[in-house]
C-alpha cells in the first residue's frame, strides 16, 4: 500500500447504495467511536487521541501513521458529504484500514461513508448507505428525470410533423 508518503485526502468514488436490498448497515462489525457530530473538531480530537500532537506525527509507527492519514482524509471529505445532503449528526465514517477498522458514528449513523485505500496509496471515500427516505427520494427523482428526458426527445419529432414516429418502433 501507499505508506506514509501517500496522500491524506480522499477522492470521491460513486455511491454504492444501490437497490433496496443492499441497504444493510455496514458498521456493526467494527469498533464504534460515538461522537455527537462528525466535524473537523471531533476528527481533530481523534487525531490527537490516537496519534498525539502535531510534533509527534513524524515519529509514529506505521499503523498509527495509517490511522492519521485516514482521519485526515475523513476530515477533508466532510465538505463532500455535506454536498450529498448528509446530516452530520446522523452519519458514520467507516475507516477501513488493514486489520484496524474504526467507525466514527454520530446519531443512528444513517448516512454511511466508507474510506479505503487503493493500491496507489490514495484514500477513497464513498457513500455506502443513505437514510430510507433520502434513498426513495433519489430513486423517484432519477425516474422523473429519465421520463422528462424521454418526453423531451419526442418533442422535435412532434414539432416537425412526423406523427407516425410514435407508431413506429
Amino acid at each position: 500500500m501507499g505508506g506514509n508518503e501517500s496522500k491524506s485526502h480522499s477522492r470521491r468514488k460513486p455511491t454504492t447504495s444501490t437497490g433496496f436490498l443492499g441497504r444493510g448497515r455496514h458498521t456493526e462489525d467494527y469498533t464504534i467511536i460515538p461522537v455527537r457530530e462528525i466535524n473537523g473538531r471531533t476528527i481533530g480530537k481523534e487525531i490527537r487521541k490516537r496519534c498525539g500532537n502535531e510534533g509527534q506525527h513524524p515519529h509514529l509507527d506505521p499503523g498509527d501513521a495509517t490511522t492519521l492519514r485516514f482521519l485526515r482524509a475523513a476530515n477533508s471529505f466532510i465538505h463532500d458529504a455535506k454536498d450529498d445532503g448528509a446530516d452530520m449528526k446522523n452519519a458514520a465514517f467507516i475507516l477501513r484500514q488493514p486489520c484496524r477498522e474504526i467507525v466514527l458514528k454520530s446519531g443512528n449513523g444513517d448516512w454511511e461513508y466508507d474510506f479505503c485505500e487503493d493500491f496507489d496509496g490514495d484514500i477513497y471515500g464513498r457513500c455506502v448507505r443513505k437514510p430510507l427516505l433520502r434513498f426513495m427520494w433519489d430513486e423517484t427523482k432519477s425516474a422523473v428525470v429519465r421520463i422528462v428526458q424521454f418526453a423531451g426527445s419526442l418533442v422535435p419529432a412532434v414539432l416537425s410533423g412526423r406523427h407516425s414516429a410514435f407508431l413506429e418502433f
